[in-house]
C-alpha cells in the first residue's frame, strides 16, 4: 500500500526522468521512470492534442522533434525542439479548413487549448503567429 504522505527522497528524484509542464497549470508533474508510450519515436509531450497520454492512438499533432527527450530530462529547454517544419500543418489541421482538407478530431475546447499552445511556441520564438491561429485564440 502506498502512503500518499510518503515524502520523495533524493533517490527517487533521481530515478524521476518524464517531466511535463502544462501551459495552463504552470505546474510541474513526474512521471516514473519506465518505458513510457511512444507515437513515432515522440512521446505525448510532443503533441499538441492527448486525449490519454497512456493511450498513443489519442496523441495528435506532433510539432517537437526527437529532441523533446532531451527536453523532458533537462538536458536542453523545450522551445529548442518546436519542429518549425510541422508547425503550419499542426495549425491548419485546428482551423476549421484543416490540413489538406481535414480537421483534427477533437473537442472543440481540445482544439481551443492546442491553439494556445502552439500560440505559446510562436510568441516564445518571436515569430509571428499565422492568422489561422490567431483567430482560434
Amino acid at each position: 500500500m502506498t502512503d500518499i504522505n510518503h515524502k520523495v527522497t533524493d533517490i527517487e528524484k533521481e530515478n524521476t526522468t518524464w517531466w511535463y509542464i502544462p501551459p495552463e497549470v504552470g505546474a510541474i508533474h513526474e512521471l516514473p521512470q519506465g518505458q513510457p508510450n511512444t507515437r513515432h519515436d515522440l512521446p505525448w509531450q510532443a503533441f499538441a492534442v492527448v486525449g490519454d497520454k497512456h493511450d498513443p492512438d489519442t496523441w495528435k499533432l506532433p510539432h517537437h522533434t526527437r529532441g523533446i527527450n532531451k527536453a523532458i530530462k533537462g538536458k536542453i529547454g523545450i522551445e529548442h525542439t518546436v519542429d518549425w517544419e510541422r508547425m503550419p500543418a499542426a495549425v491548419a489541421a485546428l482551423s476549421p479548413g484543416g490540413h489538406q482538407g481535414h480537421r483534427v478530431e477533437a473537442s472543440e475546447g481540445e482544439i481551443i487549448s492546442a491553439a494556445r499552445h502552439l500560440a505559446n511556441h510562436y510568441r516564445k520564438a518571436d515569430k509571428s503567429l499565422p492568422d489561422a491561429l490567431a483567430v482560434l485564440i
